[in-house]
């Protein structure tokens, strides 16, 4: 099996996320393009009524373009209601939001393209830490990194402790057709989160503790505290449907 470097990991979320933002980018630019070309044909309308202004019973062609002016304002209109309702939509979603503004969808991103990745990084840490070769700096700085991305995952993951049933499931056929995350990954990724939780007690016995480190210490007794709320209300929204 080959072994990836926690660069190598960071690369892959790098990517993932440019990709994210590219695909923002684009819905925002093609926005601006649709409003833009809205203002632009307004303002040759404008300009063709000027030039017809005060000609308008005796001329064809000035009613013409009048005509194609109002049917351009009323196309202006009709695409800035619909741009405020979009907005106000959003602004309701942000404003009713509990825990968490992300969406179910979201949601489901972020576990598949920064949770997974970052416990990888996280495991990879830890596989360094546990090398034989390696001085007491390099040791610290492993555990710190393995720490931080072990954190860092599970913050993420409590963020999704009110609306577990909409992001994970144990239905096949959500799984399959509505992206949902099956139960059976989340389930090893607990795993493994426990894994490098109790590898991080074990090796921080054989480090030169410093103040900073038991900081660390207890920050990732704290993110654990989260780490055990979210397990039981995953255990509660599944498990308690068999007993």
């Amino acid at each position: 099996m080959k072994f990836y470097s926690p660069n190598s990991w960071q690369e892959f979320i790098t990517q993932k996320h440019i990709k994210a933002i590219y695909e923002k980018i684009c819905q925002k630019q093609y926005a601006k393009t649709f409003v833009l070309l809205d203002l632009f044909f307004l303002v040759i309308g404008i300009v063709i009524d000027r030039l017809f202004d005060g000609h308008i019973s005796n001329n064809f062609w000035s009613i013409y373009f009048m005509i194609l002016l109002t049917i351009l304002l009323i196309i202006g209109i009709i695409n800035f209601i619909i741009f405020l309702i979009e907005q106000i939509k959003k602004f309701i979603e942000w404003k009713n939001f509990s825990l968490s503004s992300e969406t179910p969808e979201d949601m489901i991103k972020i576990f598949n393209d920064i949770i997974c990745y970052d416990i990888i990084t996280s495991k990879t840490y830890m596989d360094l830490l546990k090398c034989k070769n390696i001085n007491s700096n390099e040791k610290i700085f492993y555990y710190i990194e393995c720490s931080y991305y072990r954190n860092k995952a599970i913050n993420q993951l409590f963020s999704m402790v009110q609306k577990i049933p909409e992001v994970f499931s144990d239905n096949m056929d959500k799984i399959l057709y509505y992206n949902k995350i099956s139960v059976v990954r989340l389930e090893n990724l607990l795993n493994i989160i426990d894994d490098i939780t109790n590898s991080l007690s074990y090796y921080f016995d054989e480090l030169d503790v410093s103040n900073s480190l038991l900081l660390i210490s207890d920050e990732n007794k704290k993110y654990y505290e989260q780490f055990s709320k979210f397990k039981n209300m995953y255990k509660e929204a599944f498990y308690s449907r068999f007993y």
